[in-house]
C-alpha cells in the first residue's frame, strides 16, 4: 500500500451512510385553544377585531386550596381559556380531571381541530406509523404539584392521587394525543420554557425533512394559572401589577406603559406534512415551513444579553436554512411579552438583522417597512404554548395578507422599529411572502421559524376560513367515570341504532360506522354491538351517539338469543386472556352445592348479582396469549388486594392468603360462589376498588 493511502474498507467497514433526505414540509391543519376563544376562525376574527382575552383574576380561577392567598398576590389579571366556549366546541375533549391535567385536555382539543382541518384520519397501520406527535409544555401541571405538597406536609400520603405522576409529566400531552388517535410515529415532547411551542414545530419539521415521519402533529400547550405560578413569577418581577383595576390594558408589548407580562393558558397544534403526500391527497396548504433557527444566549438564566445576540442568531439561522434574504420577509410575529427589558432587546435584535428594512419608514426596497407585532397584547403570555399559537397567527397573516395588531400599543418605547403594527391590522405586500415567528425562553433558549406563503397550484386553502363541521367524528374523548345511577340510566336498550364516535379504547376502523345494540351490561356502560358486517364489538356508552331508539317489542330477546349472547361473551373473555374452567365436567347437569352464607351487604349483593349468569367458573389471571385490551388482577399488589378485598367482606381465611396467586384464587372462588359471570368478575372487583378509593358506595 502506498504511503499515505488507507483502505476505505478499514475506515468504513459498514459502507457509506445513507444520504440525508431534505424533503419539503407544509402545514395542512391548525387547531387553537386560547383566551380569545376556541377554534381558529373565532380566534383569528377576534384578534383582528382588537379583542382581548385578559381579565381580572377571580377566586374560581384558582384551585380551591389556593384561594385563600388571592389577596396576597401582586398580580390579579390573567388570560384564561373561556371554559363555557370550550365545553360548547363540538370537537372539544371532555376529560376526567382526576386522570388528566388541563394542559393535556387543551392539547387534545387543539389536535382534534387540526386533524379535522387537515382532513387527515390515519386508518391503516402504515398511515398510523407514519404519523407522529411533537407537543411540548413549559411547566406542565403546577397545580397538582402544589396540592401534592400540601398533602405531604399534612402527612396525608395515602390521599395522593395515583395519577399524580402521569398528570405532571411534560410528555403526557403528546402521549395523550398519540393514544387518542392511534399515532405510532415519533412521539416527542419539548420543554424549553417559553420557546417550547416553536421548538416542537421546528423539531417536527426536521423529522419530516429527514424521513422519520410523513405527518406530524406539532405544537405546545400550557395551563398553570394557579397561586404557585402567579406568586413565583411575581417574585421574579415578571408579571404586570400596575393594571389590576384595568385588566384589558395590562398586556402591552413594546408600549412605554408596560410593566410585565400577563399569565395565559391554551394550546396550539399544527399538522405538518411532507409536500408530495399533501399534494397527492389534495390537502389544503396554509404555508411551507422553510427554516428553523436555534441558539443559546449563554448569558443569564432569565435575562437576554443587551444586544440580543441570541435572538439575532436564531433569526439568521432560520433565514439561512430557508434560503431567504432578509428583504424577502414581510412580517415578524415577535416574542415580545410586555416586559420592559425583553421587548427593547428584541427590537434591537430585529434591527440588527434586518437593518433599514425594519428601522426606516422608507426602506431602500421602496416598499413598506417590515411589519412587526406581538399578539400577546390580546392573548397574554401562554408560556409553553405561545410559540405554537403565534406560529399559527403568522401562518394566518400569510394566508390573509394582513398583520394582526399589537393591543394597547399607543406609545412605542423604544421607537426603533418603523413597522410596529398598532391599533388595526396592517396589509402585507402583494406577491411572494415570507414571515418569521420568534420565541425565546428562560435559560437563554431561542427559536425562530421561517414560513413561506403557498405558491400557485400548491393546494392553497380557499378563503374564507371555515369552522370545522360538527359533530366531529374523531376519538377525542377518554372514559369519564359516572355514578352507578347515572351509568345505569345511560345504558341503551337492545335494538337501538348508534353511530360509533369513538373514545380512547376504540379501534380507528370502527369510527363512523353504524351499529345495533345487542345488549348493555354493567358499570362502565359497556354495550355489545352488531356491525353491518355481522361482526360483534364491545364499546362503552361514551363512544356511541344514539341515532334511533327501538320500540318495546324490538327490545325483547329470546332464550336462544340470550344463550348465544352468553356464548359470545365467554369467547370474548377467553380472547382477552382469561381462562374459563368448569368446576367439574358436566357440572351444569348436577345439583348445585348449597350456597354458603354471604356476608355481603344487600346493596353490594345486588351490585354483584346484576352480573350473574348462573354458571360456576374458576377465574385465573392469564400469563400471556389473547389479544386486545384486558384488565389483569395480577397487576395489583397483594396488599391492595387484601385491603380492598375486605370491602367485599371476604371471609378471614381467604384474606389470610399469603401469596398473590392464593389470594387471586380465593377472590375468584368467592365470586364464583356468588354465581358471578366470569367475564365481569374482574371488572366488578376493579370498579369496587376505584369507588372505594374515591369514598363512593359500592
Amino acid at each position: 500500500m502506498a504511503a499515505g493511502r488507507v483502505s476505505r474498507s478499514l475506515l468504513d467497514p459498514f459502507g457509506d451512510l445513507p444520504p440525508l433526505l431534505a424533503r419539503r414540509v407544509v402545514v395542512t391543519g391548525l387547531g387553537l385553544v386560547t383566551p380569545l376563544g376556541i377554534g381558529v376562525p373565532t380566534v383569528w376574527e377576534r384578534l383582528l377585531a382588537g379583542a382581548t382575552g385578559v381579565r381580572r383574576l377571580e377566586a374560581d380561577d384558582l384551585p380551591e386550596a389556593h384561594r385563600a392567598v388571592l389577596p396576597q398576590l401582586p398580580c390579579r389579571v390573567v388570560a384564561a381559556v373561556p371554559q363555557a366556549e370550550l365545553a360548547a366546541a363540538p370537537w372539544a375533549c371532555q376529560e376526567d380531571p382526576r386522570r388528566t391535567a388541563k394542559f393535556m385536555s387543551y392539547a387534545l382539543t387543539a389536535a382534534a381541530e387540526a386533524l379535522q382541518d387537515a382532513g387527515w384520519r390515519p386508518e391503516t397501520q402504515e398511515q398510523r406509523q407514519a404519523t407522529g406527535v411533537a407537543i411540548g409544555a413549559g411547566m406542565s401541571c403546577t397545580t397538582d404539584m402544589a396540592e401534592a405538597g400540601v398533602l405531604l406536609a399534612e402527612g396525608k400520603v395515602r390521599r395522593l392521587s395515583p395519577f399524580f405522576v402521569p398528570k405532571t409529566l411534560v410528555n403526557m400531552a403528546a402521549g395523550a394525543v398519540s393514544i387518542a388517535h392511534g399515532l405510532q410515529g415519533p412521539n416527542h415532547a419539548v420543554a424549553t420554557a417559553c420557546a417550547t411551542g416553536a421548538h416542537a414545530i421546528g423539531d417536527a419539521f426536521s423529522m419530516i425533512r429527514r424521513g422519520d415521519a410523513t405527518v406530524m402533529l406539532a405544537g405546545g400547550t400550557e395551563s398553570c394559572i394557579d397561586a404557585v405560578s402567579l406568586a413565583g413569577f411575581s417574585r421574579l418581577k415578571a408579571l404586570a401589577t400596575r393594571y389590576n383595576d384595568d385588566p384589558a390594558a395590562a398586556s402591552r408589548p413594546f408600549d412605554a406603559g408596560r410593566d410585565g407580562f400577563v399569565m395565559g393558558e391554551g394550546a396550539g397544534v399544527l399538522v405538518l406534512e411532507e409536500l408530495e403526500h399533501a399534494l397527492q391527497r389534495g390537502a389544503p396548504i396554509y404555508a411551507e415551513v422553510r427554516g428553523y433557527g436555534l441558539s443559546g444566549d449563554a448569558h443569564h438564566i432569565t435575562q437576554p444579553p443587551p444586544d440580543g445576540i441570541g435572538a439575532q442568531l436564531a433569526m439568521q439561522r432560520a433565514l439561512r436554512q430557508a434560503g431567504l434574504a432578509p428583504q424577502q420577509v414581510c412580517y415578524i410575529n415577535a416574542h415580545a411579552t410586555s416586559t420592559p427589558q425583553g421587548d427593547d432587546i428584541e427590537q434591537r435584535a430585529i434591527a440588527a438583522v434586518f437593518g433599514e428594512a425594519a428601522t426606516s419608514a422608507a426602506p431602500p426596497s421602496g416598499g413598506p417597512p417590515l411589519a412587526v407585532s406581538s399578539t400577546k397584547g390580546a392573548t397574554g403570555h401562554l408560556l409553553g404554548a405561545a410559540g405554537a399559537v403565534e406560529a399559527i397567527f403568522a401562518l394566518l397573516a400569510l394566508r390573509h395578507g394582513v398583520a394582526p395588531p399589537t393591543a394597547n400599543l399607543t406609545a412605542p418605547d423604544l421607537p426603533l422599529l418603523a413597522g410596529l403594527v398598532a391599533g388595526s391590522p396592517a396589509p402585507l405586500p402583494q406577491g411572494p411572502r415570507a414571515v418569521l415567528s420568534n420565541s425565546f425562553g428562560f435559560g437563554g433558549t431561542n427559536a425562530s421559524l421561517a414560513l413561506q406563503a403557498p405558491w400557485a397550484g400548491a393546494g392553497a386553502a380557499a378563503e374564507p376560513l371555515a369552522p370545522p363541521p360538527a359533530p366531529l367524528t374523531l376519538p377525542v374523548t377518554h372514559n369519564v367515570e359516572l355514578s352507578s345511577e347515572d351509568e345505569q340510566a345511560a345504558l341503551l336498550p337492545r335494538g337501538a341504532v348508534v353511530l360509533i364516535r369513538g373514545n380512547a379504547r376504540t379501534r380507528q376502523s370502527l369510527i363512523g360506522q353504524r351499529a345495533v345494540v345487542r345488549r348493555a351490561v354493567g358499570l362502565g356502560g359497556w354495550h355489545w354491538l352488531v356491525l353491518p358486517s355481522g361482526e360483534e364489538v364491545k364499546l362503552q356508552r361514551n363512544a356511541l351517539e344514539v341515532l334511533e331508539r327501538p320500540t318495546a317489542g324490538e327490545m325483547d330477546m329470546s332464550e336462544e338469543e340470550e344463550e348465544e349472547q352468553r356464548r359470545r361473551e365467554q369467547q370474548q373473555s377467553v380472547a382477552r386472556g382469561y381462562v374459563y374452567e368448569p368446576a367439574e365436567p358436566h357440572a351444569e347437569d348436577r345439583p348445585r352445592p348449597p350456597r354458603r352464607p354471604s356476608s355481603v351487604p344487600p346493596q353490594q349483593r345486588s351490585f354483584l348479582e346484576e352480573y350473574s349468569q348462573g354458571g360456576r367458573a374458576r377465574v385465573h389471571s392469564s400469563r400471556g396469549g389473547g389479544g386486545g385490551p384486558r384488565i389483569n388482577l395480577g397487576k395489583l399488589q397483594t396488599a391492595s388486594l387484601k385491603r380492598y378485598g375486605a370491602a367485599y367482606h371476604l371471609p378471614a381465611a381467604e384474606q389470610a392468603a399469603t401469596t398473590r396467586e392464593q389470594l387471586l384464587d380465593a377472590v375468584a372462588e368467592h365470586f364464583a360462589a356468588q354465581q358471578v359471570e366470569e367475564g365481569e368478575v374482574i371488572a366488578c372487583f376493579l370498579q369496587a376498588i376505584k369507588r372505594h378509593r374515591m369514598g363512593l358506595p359500592h
